[in-house]
């Protein structure tokens, strides 16, 4: 198969007596290039020059292109010496919208434009948007708002300033300073290949016609699947240099050749990489060096890796591994978060335990810490610090934090993290942990300087984020031959480079192409009338590296998710529909075929791994967890055994949540309705009315910023973004619920039945028996919060608010005989059952366990079920359910081996 860099070799014609500089868009593409002038050029010669962008436009400028975060701080300097904010932002804050700014400013300089002119256009733009508002009626909020876009243009100024005067510049700078200056230029003799570009920012345009001007070529590959058909937006930054001198157009009649492409789909995300998979396992030696599979999502990279098939012996893998994935991020990103938390007054006691857990593989002994036995949330720095004088491995970084403790001295702790992560460095991680401790060290040396030039001094939250950013940042090269075995690769890696066989993954719509998110402060008019980059140029690039890939390869393999649930819509990308239209259009000589996937795609190449539920576990499980077991607890058993294991024996919990999910939605939800309802027990016996709703609704609202506060602390603010959302979402879904809600209680009041609130999240525990087991009883009890609890005339009605979906069905009882064990019963259907065996029934009347679904409000109050008819927790029923939790356990202790459950959907540390 010839290949674009094979053809540009070619046409080149070097002659070792020429200065000539060939500039490729990659590394990769330069050593592809490389391989191709040595078959032309057999024995001993001297290989031209062959260089990326970049580093040509280093060689011809004076500047230097340093660490983006010392770039971020420069601008800093300059915003805070040229605002007219009389108290403007920390460096915290203005890191939140600063990365913006830094981005506008170089786009603006990359397609040199006036940065005066631009920022000051942007100005009155903004000033136009509030034109009826007179100076003297706006308030101190929008005046500041409009002194901001006033100032943009004198804090570039003083950023070109600060920059210049350290000899810095970003990229965007450097080319532009290129751009404008040729006086370098105009004595060289050096001739300028560009090979495989398909777009040129203003300024590399004019790098680039100077260096043709003084006889340089530019090579562009171009496909007829795009240059046949004008209107495909792959061909759009191409179609302006046909013809023009200088520029080279190297094509190829993609139509004409057999292709054979295969759509692929499947319902599962993970099955994408089973198929990838079961396409390489049939594959020779010789077919996988001829074959590149894309991976648009890194993440997605691990479970590849050890999903390939046993006949892939050689492979190369161009992107890099993030330190994200580094197994010592997670146990680093908890202790600087525990350090943190140790400068307050309280600390979360989850935090600690996940933290102490990850240290019991090396020292056996932490188990028996005082600190896996507390079970308030928080506990006090005091006893923390007393805890850890206890432990068989040395914590000495904490003894010295207080609420005086700063940034630098969080900074200095770093060497003392690393020394802490070794000791978890064993066998098959040695080199994760070599990974992660040049990471910290040079995140430390950064950092160090950034604390040193600042005037004012960083939370320790902001240093913990400064640290933890740095990290992610860092790549972990993964060795290979890029000239041997299968390669994979992301989509910006395949520039100029040409496949035999191509194996896509992701191929759905949002993903290829990805969507595209402006962090921009300035308009699109704007944006437009200057030619900046807009939206549509992104994702015409992106076209132009997804079409050019199949120009000359012959097998293609097309992977997407056909699921649509939720907000995933199982849509292909138009990039499919696009070549379905031409292959028809233009009659191309292309097998086009789609391969449906069953859902029970099976990794042929990996065992589940089984874990031995040993004697001493069993007995850990009895004394720690088993006489307080909790309605979530057993769940998680009949869900995912793996997973129970993980929660409930080890103590391993989630990380710490970034974003509002669906968890903490919940957490704030309940928090709220807790403080509107509170006042009816407190001060008027608990007697709900109908005339009590105004009140209710009104003290539930007001908690809502609160309970934001209390569950999201990550969050800046409500006023914006997904936190103004969630928060709208909130009032209005409890505006709803609080008049459903008060329908029921005037048909109560109708019907003659008062209503008594008798509890709110109220923790209740319960001894139901014993289990002996190697000798030794242990109690069993049972633990749980009821988020309601009324009493009505004749019953007791427990009340569980959900703010996901729950329909009729899910709480159907259909097998009476064993109403709490059965696997197939639903898990809200036996957390109903469990709350109607917990409650402490001093009123001996029978319970009716409910839920209210937010989602399904229309529904209304839900219950137990059978054949739709209210099933309720009698005396019996409830020592019932409690015999049934006590034979669980004993099913749990009779379990000799713990395994994933293939079937389960939520299931943290298993998919």
């Amino acid at each position: 198969m010839s290949t674009f860099l094979a053809e540009v070799a070619q046409q080149i014609k070097y002659n070792p007596n020429e200065k000539i500089c060939c500039v490729v868009p990659s590394g990769r593409a330069a050593n592809e290039l490389k391989k191709h002038l040595i078959t032309l050029n057999p024995g001993t010669s001297i290989l031209p020059k062959i260089a990326t962008f970049n580093v040509l436009v280093d060689e011809y400028v004076s500047t230097y292109s340093t660490n983006k975060l010392f770039i971020e701080h420069a601008l800093y300097q300059a915003y805070k010496a040229k605002t007219s904010d009389e108290k403007p932002s920390n460096f915290e804050h203005f890191q939140l919208w600063g990365n913006s700014l830094l981005q506008d400013f170089n786009e603006v300089v990359r397609q040199l434009q006036n940065p005066a002119e631009v920022f000051k256009n942007l100005a009155d733009y903004k000033d136009i948007e509030h034109w009826s508002h007179a100076q003297e009626y706006q308030g101190e909020i929008q005046l500041k708002f409009n002194k901001f876009w006033s100032d943009i243009p004198i804090i570039f100024e003083q950023f070109a300033i600060i920059l210049k005067e350290k000899n810095w510049a970003t990229a965007a700078m450097q080319q532009a300073d290129l751009a404008k200056n040729f006086t370098a230029l105009n004595s060289t003799s050096e001739k300028v290949y560009f090979i495989g570009f398909n777009a040129f920012s203003k300024a590399e345009e004019e790098i680039v016609e100077h260096f043709i001007a003084l006889g340089g070529k530019a090579f562009w590959d171009v496909s007829s699947i795009f240059s046949q058909h004008k209107n495909n937006e792959a061909y759009k930054f191409i179609a302006p240099y046909k013809g023009k001198e200088g520029h080279i157009f190297v094509e190829h009649n993609a139509l004409e050749q057999e292709k054979n492409l295969t759509i692929h789909n499947t319902p599962l995300e993970l099955g994408q990489v089973f198929i990838a998979a079961d396409i390489l396992r049939n594959l020779s030696a010789e077919e996988l060096s001829q074959t590149v599979l894309i991976l648009p999502k890194e993440v997605n990279l691990q479970a590849l890796l050890n999903a390939l098939p046993d006949n892939v012996k050689l492979l190369n893998i161009t992107m890099g591994l993030s330190l994200e994935q580094n197994p010592f991020f997670p146990i680093l990103k908890n202790i600087l978060t525990l350090y943190t938390q140790l400068a307050k007054e309280v600390v979360e006691s989850q935090l600690i335990k996940n933290t102490l857990t990850v240290f019991k593989v090396a020292h056996p002994s932490i188990a028996t810490s005082t600190i896996f036995s507390i079970e308030s949330p928080t506990i006090e720095q005091s006893l923390v610090k007393q805890a850890f004088e206890d432990l068989p491995i040395t914590f000495d970084f904490f003894k010295g934090i207080s609420d005086k403790s700063k940034s630098l001295d969080l900074i200095k702790t770093l060497p003392q993290i690393t020394s802490l992560l070794q000791c978890l460095a064993k066998g098959s991680k040695q080199s994760a942990y070599t990974h992660i401790k040049s990471a910290i060290a040079k995140t430390q040396n950064t950092l160090l300087n950034i604390i040193d030039a600042l005037e004012e001094e960083l939370s320790l939250n902001q240093t913990t984020d400064l640290i933890i950013n740095n990290i992610k940042q860092e790549q972990i090269d993964i060795i290979g031959d890029p000239g041997l075995g299968l390669q994979i690769m992301g989509m910006l890696e395949t520039r100029a480079l040409d496949y035999k066989r191509i194996i896509f993954l992701d191929t759905n719509e949002g993903a290829m192409p990805p969507k595209i998110t402006e962090n921009s402060l300035i308009p699109f008019d704007l944006k437009k009338y200057y030619n900046l980059n807009l939206p549509d140029h992104k994702q015409a690039i992106f076209a132009y590296y997804f079409m050019r890939l199949l120009n000359r390869s012959t097998d293609i393999h097309l992977i997407h998710n056909n699921l649509s649930e939720g907000l995933t819509s199982g849509e292909m990308s138009r990039y499919i529909r696009s070549l379905k239209f031409i292959a028809t259009k233009f009659k191309s000589a292309w097998t086009i075929n789609t391969n449906s996937w069953a859902k029970s795609i099976q990794n042929q190449n990996t065992e589940e791994k089984v874990i031995s539920f040993t004697n001493e576990q069993k007995h850990l499980f009895l004394k720690s967890s088993a006489n307080k077991i909790s309605a979530s607890a057993l769940n998680s058993w009949f869900t995912c055994k793996r997973n129970f294991y993980n929660n409930y024996l080890l103590n391993i919990k989630e990380p710490s949540k970034t974003g509002i999910d669906a968890a903490t939605f919940g957490e704030i939800i309940h928090k709220a309705l807790e403080v509107g309802f509170k006042h009816i027990i407190d001060e008027q016996g608990g007697i709900l009315k109908t005339t009590n709703y105004p009140q209710i609704e009104m003290k539930t609202l007001a908690a809502l910023p609160a309970a934001f506060e209390e569950f999201a602390p990550f969050l800046p603010n409500t006023n914006t973004g997904e936190a103004k959302l969630k928060m709208d979402i909130a009032k209005e879904q409890l505006k709803s619920f609080l008049t459903i809600d008060k329908t029921r209680i005037a048909n109560a009041e109708k019907a003659g039945v008062p209503v008594q609130l008798l509890s709110l999240e109220q923790k209740d525990t319960k001894q139901i028996g014993e289990i002996t087991y190697d000798g030794i009883t242990y109690p069993i009890g049972i633990v749980g919060f009821m988020d309601r609890v009324e009493k009505h005339q004749d019953h007791i009605k427990i009340i569980d608010y959900k703010t996901g979906k729950v329909v009729p069905q899910d709480l159907l009882i259909k097998n009476p005989e064993s109403i709490y064990r059965s696997e197939k019963m639903n898990g809200k259907a036996r957390q109903l059952l469990f709350y109607g065996a917990l409650f402490n029934n001093a009123h001996n009347l029978p319970i009716s366990s409910n839920i209210y679904s937010f989602v399904n409000m229309k529904s209304g109050l839900l219950f137990l079920n059978e054949k739709g008819k209210e099933i309720l927790v009698t005396k019996n029923l409830s020592n019932d359910v409690s015999q049934e939790i006590i034979a669980t356990i004993e099913d749990i202790l009779s379990t000799e081996t713990i395994e994933h459950n293939p079937k389960a959907k939520y299931c943290a540390f298993c998919d």
